[in-house]
């Protein structure tokens, strides 16, 4: 009670007091007079007194604490501020304002049932050293986790204080919820630390010098600085398992244990990690145990204590190649904003990787250059071709890139003077035709004015007018293999030799034998080779030509002199036995390792398009070109040329027979080469 209810109550009982002694006594002596008998009334009017004034006074003081308790329910039933009485020993609810009823959501009746520790969240033994400050007032506001009826928890200030309730001790509590704030505390507190992992990503982007350096770093650092339980990053192997690559944190084992898959038909394939390769999104879940993706880890989690999880995309070029995967303690961890943050250090790793991926790619063509006869060039299109870029090999050749770039040497003044116009001209040519591309061969002097060959495939570089900006050239030093190429023709040429040598020392046993056909394989080979330039075939297949004609007879050496040599018509034994000069000639050279087939030739020379010839009756393409060609070359040389058993018939009625017969007998292009060939450009045969 205040000092002015006391004042309050005092005076009225002291005017009560004063009214009755005055008029008692009063009326006391107006009716009795005898002092024996006032006496007793006097006393009898002093135990009334007593009793007025008592009743009075417990009438005063029942309704100044009627007015106290009306006033304390209207507080508890009206005011909006959340109040909890508290018997701070047992934590029994003792009275509960109508917005705590509110705000917990259990009636009047089931709050003052209850104790403070089936509300407060903390231990029993948390809650009790806590009331324990509040009661001596170490402490006046608390900060806890409220539990509603519902199952959710709230954040609260609670302002908790001691009180005299019936001459018992109590506390009183004011609850404030602070979930919003709290939440926007944390908040910020997880953004600071979001973008301090984002700060440090970036920095370890600028220092990093490998793929596994730089996912180490991005695990360690959302570990470090975005105070992640633990993160790993998973690559997809060939068996569609997505390995884990890179580590860090306090796991229990789960990363060891996690195997996600790519494949979205198993089960493990179609948690976040799959999901988010296979799509290329973000996949998060705030309520790690109530998502029915993730449940083949919600063993794992509860041993790694984590409620949150995101896994993000990994992407180098236009492929998605990995993920980064986060876990937090707290659930409902990943907000629009912690994602924009994570996806920007998703996209910051892309970017590094597509930076290490270009550095090791240019690191790597510089080593090749470097260790190869190719320099690259850029030359600006202008008189001289100054030098734009030059790769650092260049100095194979006696040159600088300081010197060539600086503009001291143009890359005309490297071009041999002996070449140089040639070169200029065709530039100039290969330009003005409107090229992109095109392929020199020319001589170089390096720095010491040592000749060297090189090959130039060059690009043109245009401006949007279509004149040339800028010449790049590949530029390869082949004069190794030019002088190889030399060196191997030079070989070549002198083994052909020897191989015509031969075959002449071949033809000239078997003209021993058949003196009537002096020179005829000699001749049948050049007469081949001239109707195999007029077709446009190979210089190589006319060399072999040449070879093979010069020994496409030699079976006639198995044939006895006098039937080679006999004057008169041969008998149908003696013909057979001629025919079988060209399977003879084929068993004769078939082991000998020509370039050419040189030996089907021998086989096949006597064979004909409509399949009349001998030995086998081939027809048609089953006939070899080199062998269809000798064939007419044959025909034609041995019906221009005297034979024992007829004289020469010459070359119009040769040619006649091979017009006849072109497209029956003979190959139809090859007989027409032919006759272009006497007809048109006066070929003789020579003797």
């Amino acid at each position: 009670m205040s000092l002015k209810q006391i004042v309050k109550v005092v005076g009225v009982y002291a005017l009560v007091a004063a009214l009755y002694i005055a008029f008692s006594d009063r009326v006391v002596f107006m009716l009795w007079s005898d002092p024996a008998v006032v006496q007793r009334i006097s006393i009898l009017k002093g135990w009334g007194f007593v009793f007025v004034t008592a009743l009075t006074l417990a009438w005063m003081l029942l309704s100044q604490s009627r007015r106290e308790l009306q006033r304390y329910r209207a507080l508890l039933d009206n005011h909006h501020a959340i109040i909890l009485v508290i018997e701070p020993r047992s934590g029994a609810i003792l009275d509960a304002s109508s917005a705590a009823v509110q705000f917990y959501g259990w009636s009047q009746q089931q709050l003052l049932a209850m104790r403070i520790s089936e509300i407060n969240v903390m231990t029993a033994d948390e809650i009790r050293a806590e009331m324990n400050k509040a009661l001596l007032q170490d402490s006046k506001e608390f900060y806890f986790q409220h539990r509603r009826a519902d199952g959710t928890v709230r954040d609260v200030a609670v302002l908790s204080g001691p009180i005299d309730r019936d001459g018992q001790q109590v506390l009183l509590s004011i609850v404030r919820d602070v979930s919003l704030q709290r939440q926007n505390e944390r908040e910020l507190a997880r953004m600071g630390r979001l973008y301090a992992m984002l700060s440090k990503s970036s920095m370890l982007l600028v220092h990093t010098s490998s793929r596994q350096e730089l996912f180490d770093g991005i695990c360690r650092i959302a570990v470090e600085h975005g105070a992640f339980r633990f993160g790993w990053i998973g690559m997809l192997d060939s068996a569609g398992v997505i390995k884990p690559v890179a580590f860090a944190g306090e796991d229990k084992g789960y990363v060891a244990a996690v195997r996600a898959q790519s494949d979205a038909a198993t089960e493990r394939g179609k948690g976040p990690t799959g999901e988010a390769l296979r799509t290329g999104h973000p996949v998060v879940c705030n309520d790690f145990f109530a998502d029915p993706r993730t449940a083949p880890w919600h063993e794992l989690a509860r041993q790694a204590d984590i409620k949150a999880s995101g896994a993000f995309p990994i992407v180098s070029g236009e492929e998605v190649i990995g993920t980064l995967n986060l876990y937090a303690v707290d659930s409902d961890y990943f907000g629009p904003n912690e994602l924009a943050t994570i996806e920007e250090i998703t996209r910051e790793i892309s970017f590094g990787l597509s930076s290490l991926e270009r550095t090791v790619a240019l690191r790597t063509a510089a080593s090749v250059i470097d260790t190869s006869p190719v320099v690259l060039f850029r030359w600006r299109a202008e008189p001289g071709w100054p030098v734009e870029f030059v790769s650092q090999n260049v100095a194979r050749w006696g040159y600088s890139v300081a010197s060539l770039c600086s503009g001291r040497i143009a890359f005309a003044q490297m071009v041999h003077p002996d070449d140089l116009d040639q070169v200029m001209a065709e530039v100039e040519r290969f330009t003005a035709d409107g090229l992109t591309e095109f392929r020199q061969t020319y001589r170089i002097n390096t720095a010491a004015q040592e000749e060297r060959w090189v090959e130039d495939l060059t690009s043109i570089e245009r401006g949007a007018d279509g004149v040339p900006l800028f010449y790049q050239g590949i530029v390869t030093d082949i004069t190794d293999t030019r002088r190889a190429q030399e060196a191997s023709q030079t070989y070549l040429k002198r083994l052909e030799e020897a191989v015509l040598a031969t075959t002449a020392a071949v033809s000239q046993m078997v003209e021993l034998r058949d003196p009537y056909t002096a020179g005829h394989e000699r001749r049948v080979g050049e007469l081949s080779a001239a109707i195999a330039a007029e077709m446009g075939l190979s210089e190589d297949m006319q060399r072999g030509l040449r070879v093979a004609g010069a020994v496409h007879d030699v079976g006639k050496i198995m044939v006895p002199s006098e039937i080679l040599s006999k004057p008169g018509r041969l008998s149908r034994v003696e013909y057979e036995l001629i025919k079988q000069h060209a399977e003879q000639g084929y068993q004769i050279l078939k082991e000998v390792a020509f370039p050419w087939p040189v030996a089907e030739v021998a086989r096949q020379h006597h064979e004909r398009m409509d399949g009349s010839g001998y030995p086998r009756g081939l027809k048609g393409t089953d006939i070899i070109i080199e062998a269809r060609i000798t064939a007419v070359a044959d025909v034609v040389e041995s019906m221009s040329s005297h034979r024992p058993y007829r004289p020469m018939l010459g070359v119009d009625l040769a040619l006649q027979e091979i017009e006849r017969g072109a497209g029956v007998v003979y190959d139809a292009e090859v007989a027409a080469a032919c006759l272009r060939l006497f007809r048109e450009k006066g070929f003789v045969i020579a003797d």
